[in-house]
């Protein structure tokens, strides 16, 4: 059957769509293009491409011609399922050291930390304030950790905690 299938393959020219593939397609696109945070959002870029070249692979095997709303469905399916994988395996992680060295950090300090206590415990003084308040931008940014103002005697601190975010797969 896979014999038959590519040779039919190799005798097709342009693919088109069907309109029940069209249809769907279109309805699935932009949220096949929304941005992900962190690792997870590089490992799965691109994936309308990736989706689009399972479906028409698809097409081929179910030796159509044009790319209908089953094959479309079918290539869905495939993806979601490489989306909660990356999610899982990569998801925790913004894919920067610093960030990622502050959010393992956080995660058990679940009292929190103030920029002072991160810079010292984290990198032992050897990070400057400025990259220290750039990885925590990038982990607020993703979601990944928030901060609250803590009234002292003095100005009010900056506590830092890990949030329970989770990536949303698609």
């Amino acid at each position: 059957m896979l014999a038959a299938a590519v040779a039919q393959a190799k005798t097709l020219g342009e693919m088109n769509w069907a309109p029940s593939g069209r249809k769907l397609w279109e309805s699935e696109y932009k949220p096949l293009t929304e941005d992900r945070p962190g690792l997870w959002g590089a490992i799965t870029s691109r994936a309308e491409a990736h989706v689009l070249r399972l479906a028409l692979i698809f097409t081929l095997l179910d030796m159509g011609s044009e790319i209908a709303d089953i094959h479309v469905l079918a290539a869905l399916a495939v993806w979601r399922f490489c989306d909660r994988s990356a999610a899982y395996l990569f998801g925790g992680a913004v894919g920067d050291r610093d960030a990622d060295a502050i959010l393992d950090a956080l995660r058990v300090r679940t009292e929190g930390m103030t920029r002072t206590e991160i810079r010292r415990t984290v990198f032992k003084d050897n990070k400057t304030s400025g990259e220290v308040a750039r990885a925590l931008g990038l982990l607020q940014r993703y979601g990944l950790a928030r901060c609250e103002s803590v009234q002292t005697e003095g100005r009010p601190a900056e506590r830092w905690f890990a949030t329970n975010a989770k990536p949303t797969c698609t």
